[in-house]
């Protein structure tokens, strides 16, 4: 569960190990100051509700339920489970891969807020809505395709801010270039093709990988930005590429364009990634 869901803590960022004559120093100094150092408390905090899931007072499964499943080595492509319940809910666990983490989500769709990304959150839902007196209710393609349809539409909204900020920034600047009379037809059919991946639906793009191509076409444009206003105190980011004049500066050749869309890396559907999933169906 760790991968990009972890943070090191911001203390060790700054940790110069003085003992560097050999690996093995630089080690036994790092575990010296894991062993003394307060700063990562706060990542077994972090993940402190996932493990009471299965220990403490308020468990949900056991721990000899959670050693049984562990080592478990053969392949099931979704772990489906269907639940009675009073109200509307799905929880999804989605696949990692040696690039992303696996990810939990929690859907309340009609809820203030739809959908719970933060673990603590997640398993605060969890508790609310299963316990050992849950039943298990009928498969239902109805509600389990509803709640995949949701996070499906939820891709980029989901997404780390930096990424998401990336995508929308994008949009914006594609949108623009589409009216930009300066530029020919076939300029502009590539910019339609791309502004066509930001629909989650239209084609199965693997979103991370498209906002870092963006991420590296528009931070050169957003250094060059701080460093024309490296006497302002102002915090720029790809929010401020979005005027008539930054856009104008903005030049994306037709060959990198054309690259973007043969080289996106596609992924399977949303659906095709789910591990397991829990699905509320109200009686």
């Amino acid at each position: 569960m760790w991968g990009a869901n972890f943070q090191p803590p911001s203390e060790l960022k700054h940790k110069h190990f003085e003992k560097v004559d050999s690996i093995n120093d630089i080690i036994n100094e790092f575990e010296e100051y894991v062993s003394e150092d307060s700063s990562w408390e706060g990542i077994h905090d972090s993940f402190k509700p996932i493990m009471d899931l299965k220990e403490g007072n308020k468990y949900l499964i056991t721990e000899d339920e959670y050693n049984e499943y562990k080592n478990v080595e053969s392949i099931v492509k979704t772990k489906v489970c269907f639940l009675k319940t009073d109200e509307e809910w799905c929880f999804f666990a989605t696949r990692g891969d040696g690039n992303k983490s696996p990810k939990w989500y929690f859907i309340k769709p009609n809820n203030e807020k739809e959908v719970f990304t933060e673990f603590s959150e997640i398993c605060e839902q969890l508790r609310l809505h299963v316990s050992n007196k849950s039943s298990i209710a009928k498969w239902n393609d109805k509600y389990l395709r509803k709640y995949i349809s949701i996070l499906q539409d939820k891709e980029i909204e989901l997404l780390p801010a930096k990424k998401r900020r990336a995508l929308k920034v994008a949009e914006i600047i594609l949108e623009a270039k589409l009216k930009d009379k300066s530029l020919d037809y076939r300029y502009k059919s590539k910019v339609k093709e791309l502004l066509k991946l930001f629909r989650p639906k239209v084609r199965d793009v693997d979103f991370e990988a498209y906002a870092k191509l963006w991420i590296e076409i528009l931070q050169p444009y957003l250094d060059d930005k701080r460093n024309r206003n490296n006497s302002s105190r102002y915090v720029y980011n790809f929010n401020n590429l979005t005027s008539k004049v930054e856009i104008n500066r903005i030049k994306i050749p037709y060959e990198k364009l054309e690259y973007i869309i043969n080289e996106l890396p596609v992924h399977e559907n949303i659906d095709y990634k789910i591990a397991s999933c829990i699905v509320g169906i109200p009686i």
